[in-house]
């Protein structure tokens, strides 16, 4: 059975099911969105908005350039969406070779505002314990070119130290306890440097001095005229001498003695020298009578000796007899060396060896006699 409505109510009906259409779809595009401006929050719905941007216009909120959105203006709105915008701020910064950078930034820290600059190298001289503040200074070092002359070669680094000390510290480069440094490491580090470390070591060296000995000679009778005798040969002595070397860059450039020590002195050598004179030499035997069967051998002796009967060389007598020769045909009692024996002696043996040999023993003289 079907309901019979008034044509009044009937009209009600419709304009309500009419504004029940109309309203639907702004009733499923409403979002919620929260916005965070320099740290104050604002919740609210949005009906109409579609990005970011069209939010914060909607809302009057205005955007530099510098500002940071996030998330950024053109990205879509959704629902419950966050929206924080961080106004920029101007920064000074300051460099200690006098430069400076104004800059406009949202980022509130030191590295942001150097990043924002370009200046991702620079080294602040001072650390920030609290966020920027619009119109802050930053004062900052800049990487400066260092160059150092060392070891033969030329080194160069960057560095954002103060002083030339605090650069070298922070490089590979050492300075040893006596080197030098030109200038000096107090030098600030605000422009290039030119630098140059100088090498200075100290050695110490040893060495040793041979001492030569004195020859110390001594008289003595027991010994002839003319002969000399070693009683003890020398010893050469030692001394160390101990020396301080400076060496500069490699090079040896002063050399002091420090010390010398004798550790061992030399020993003179000592030699007798014979002060006795000889006795005279027997006198020749008279020679024989010509035509005497000796005299062949007095003439020998005479060339071969010059006559003398008692020659002690290396050949004896007035012969000049071998020692080997004259033991193997001297008679038994005779003297062990020709120049022991008498002109007699040395004859007779001469005879037993011409018995055998002829005068071949004393070839040169011989001839020359016309004995052969």
């Amino acid at each position: 059975m079907r309901a019979n409505l008034p044509p009044h109510t009937l009209r009600k009906l419709l304009s309500l099911a009419l504004v029940a259409l109309l309203c639907a779809p702004v009733v499923l595009t409403t979002k919620r969105v929260r916005v965070m401006v320099d740290g104050e929050v604002e919740q609210f719905r949005s009906s109409f908005a579609d990005t970011v941007g069209d939010v914060l216009a909607r809302r009057g909120v205005e955007i530099s350039p510098a500002d940071r959105v996030t998330p950024p203006p053109d990205a879509p709105l959704v629902d419950g969406m966050g929206i924080r915008v961080e106004r920029a701020i101007a920064v000074r910064i300051e460099a200690q070779d006098g430069s400076a950078w104004d800059i406009l930034t949202a980022d509130r820290t030191v590295s942001g505002a150097l990043q924002a600059a370009g200046l991702e190298g620079a080294e602040p001289v001072r650390p920030a314990l609290r966020p920027l503040d619009d119109g802050a200074v930053i004062e900052v070092r800049l990487p400066m070119l260092v160059l150092v002359h060392v070891d033969g070669g030329l080194r160069s680094f960057t560095t954002t130290a103060a002083t030339l000390g605090e650069a070298l510290s922070r490089s590979d480069l050492t300075l040893g306890p006596d080197d030098l440094l030109e200038p000096a490491l107090s030098t600030p580090v605000d422009r290039t440097v030119v630098a140059r470390i100088t090498r200075i070591a100290n050695r110490t060296e040893v060495e040793e001095v041979v001492l030569p000995f004195e020859e110390v000679r001594r008289e003595t009778d027991e010994l002839l005229l003319g002969t000399t005798r070693v009683v003890s040969e020398g010893v050469e002595g030692l001394r160390r001498d101990t020396y301080e070397v400076r060496v500069v860059d490699g090079e040896d450039v002063e050399r002091t003695l420090a010390s010398s020590q004798v550790v061992r002195e030399p020993e003179d050598r000592v030699v007798e020298v014979g002060t006795r004179e000889p006795p005279p030499p027997p006198p020749p035997p008279p020679a024989p009578a010509s035509g005497s069967e000796d005299r062949n051998w007095y003439r020998l002796a005479q060339c071969e000796s010059g006559g003398n009967w008692s020659y002690d060389g290396t050949y004896d007598g007035g012969l000049q007899f071998h020692p080997d020769t004259w033991n193997r045909w001297k008679p038994a009692g005779y003297p062990a060396y020709a120049w022991q024996a008498s002109a007699d002696q040395q004859i007779a043996v001469g005879k037993r060896l011409h018995a055998v040999r002829g005068w071949s023993p004393w070839p040169s003289c011989a001839r020359k006699l016309g004995l052969m």
